[in-house]
């Protein structure tokens, strides 16, 4: 008699992300899967959907299960998600009944830095009204700005973190002629950066003050 595959479902999968990672066809090959892109709204469609299931691998905290879900899902063993957030999981109770919490490692903050720049250039640039207006093809066209020499205020203590990584990656990549952000005041602490231009290499800069 052949033994059942383990059930593994997939939840909140809006972005259609999660069968285009290499290790899905890892995880088919030993557990029978399914994918729920569909929002479970309530525990009753929660139980409903998921009754059947071994585990459940969930995308960040959108679905929260309390101890009324996990006593209507006898065969889940094990909750999986991405991210360390918690918040929305009934972990003591998890605990109690045997079911196994688990996440993956914390978000290393590159994706919040590069959308900080990216919204400023926005900003500055007047992207999406100029990219709404070029479909309308509308005129005139809308000036924009520069962000060069300009200091940007960031209102949450975020800006300290994303400033320090920022600095560390581009001395990853040895770019010495890159563009710098330069705490006001040499504070690191501090909610304001100045955007500091590219130094010149030190080859055109002797080529330029040769007589």
């Amino acid at each position: 008699m052949a033994t059942a595959k383990f059930k593994i479902a997939i939840l909140d999968d809006f972005e259609k992300l999660a069968n285009t990672v290499p290790a899905y066809e890892k995880l088919q090959a030993r557990a029978d899967v399914t994918l729920i892109r569909k929002r479970l709204d309530g525990s009753e469609h929660i139980v409903a959907a998921l009754r059947e299931f071994d585990a459940v691998l969930l995308m960040r905290e959108r679905t929260f299960f309390s101890d009324k879900e996990y006593s209507q899902l006898p065969n889940l063993k094990l909750i999986s998600q991405t991210g360390r957030t918690s918040k929305h999981l009934d972990l003591a109770n998890a605990t109690r009944r045997g079911i196994a919490v688990t996440g993956t490692a914390a978000d290393n903050g590159v994706s919040t830095t590069e959308l900080t720049v990216a919204l400023i250039l926005a900003l500055l640039r007047k992207i999406p009204q100029v990219n709404a207006r070029m479909r309308e093809e509308a005129w005139p066209a809308i000036a924009g700005n520069t962000l060069e020499g300009k200091t940007i205020g960031v209102s949450t203590p975020a800006c300290s973190l994303i400033h320090e990584r920022s600095h560390r990656r581009a001395q990853r990549q040895s770019a010495p002629n890159a563009w710098r952000w330069k705490p006001c005041g040499g504070n690191r602490t501090s909610s304001r950066y100045t955007l500091i231009q590219p130094r010149r290499p030190a080859a055109a800069s002797a080529e330029k003050n040769s007589p």
